[in-house]
């Protein structure tokens, strides 16, 4: 099995990272892995957990400053020293020889760029973690519930893949970025995650670039990782609004160029700007759950 590099930001995590780590600790020995975190400034106890676990094997990065997770992401890239780099968030538990199945998927085909498991409630349920690529009229089918309304179309619910009830592997175009394995060398060959989306869409745009490459992302249900979700995202939940609209409309500008598309971005921007006041209304009046908590719409 292939040595890997395990690479988690950090922030405000003290209810999740021990679990998280003494989860990956149990199912490997000490040469096999190594594990980078980078905290993004933490003011609660995350850092002294991290530190009281015993292990060489974790590097820990303290930034003194929130740099956003796209950047401790770099931040940790630049540290792997492994053959296979697996991201992961801090909210996941990693149950016994999963990640060694992942692994072994990732290996049996060189065309494969990415490999990401099947992702599950604490509870159980399967998480629906993956997503088509978002199209403009995507954001008109979300924000006037034509997705739910006909949840069984292809074409309402192509951004979200209502149509997929994620029990059986596939190749897919973006998986949630809570636990993506992939080849160091993938790094070297497309570059690290985009910075210009600080918090959101980074990964939508890191799984673009691989496709665009020529490679094929696996969603398998050989094996799956307990992912709670929403732990450190919304903690901030204003904040976190604003970021993804802005990120939503970066993504669209950054693939969508010439003369006609910058103006039908312009509205979309336009679009996406008026519906965050309507976002963060909703945050007031519906309380949070983490089954709803996706990154924007």
């Amino acid at each position: 099995m292939t040595d890997t590099s395990i690479i988690i930001v950090t922030y405000n995590s003290e209810n999740e990272i021990e679990g998280c780590l003494n989860s990956i600790l149990s199912n490997f020995d000490d040469n096999n892995i190594e594990i980078i975190i980078a905290d993004n400034n933490s003011s609660d106890s995350t850092i002294d957990i991290i530190q009281n676990i015993s292990s060489d094997k974790i590097m820990l990065i303290t930034n003194s400053n929130n740099l956003g997770y796209t950047k401790a992401i770099n931040q940790c890239l630049e540290n792997v020293s492994l053959g296979n780099i697996l991201i992961l968030n801090p909210d996941t538990i990693i149950p016994d020889d999963s990640l060694k199945q992942l692994i072994n998927t990732l290996a049996l085909d060189d065309s494969n760029g990415i490999v990401a498991p099947q992702l599950k409630y604490p509870n159980g349920d399967i998480q629906k973690s993956c997503r088509r690529f978002p199209r403009r009229r995507d954001i008109i089918y979300e924000s006037f519930g034509l997705n739910r309304l006909f949840s069984k179309s292809k074409e309402f619910g192509h951004w979200k893949m209502s149509d997929f009830d994620h029990k059986n592997s596939r190749f897919v175009e973006q998986p949630a970025g809570a636990a993506l394995l992939m080849k160091k060398r993938l790094i070297n060959e497309i570059g690290n995650f985009d910075e210009n989306f600080p918090m959101f869409f980074s990964d939508v745009d890191f799984c673009h670039r691989v496709i665009d490459k020529g490679y094929k992302i696996k969603f398998s249900t050989d094996t799956f990782i307990i992912h709670k979700g929403g732990a450190s995202v919304f903690q901030n939940r204003v904040r976190m609004i604003v970021s993804s609209h802005i990120s939503f409309w970066k993504y669209f500008t950054k693939y969508n160029t010439g003369l006609f598309n910058q103006v039908v971005n312009l509205f979309i921007g336009l679009f996406l700007f008026l519906l965050i006041p309507i976002r963060i209304l909703l945050t007031v009046i519906q309380p949070f759950n983490h089954r709803n908590s996706d990154n924007v719409l």
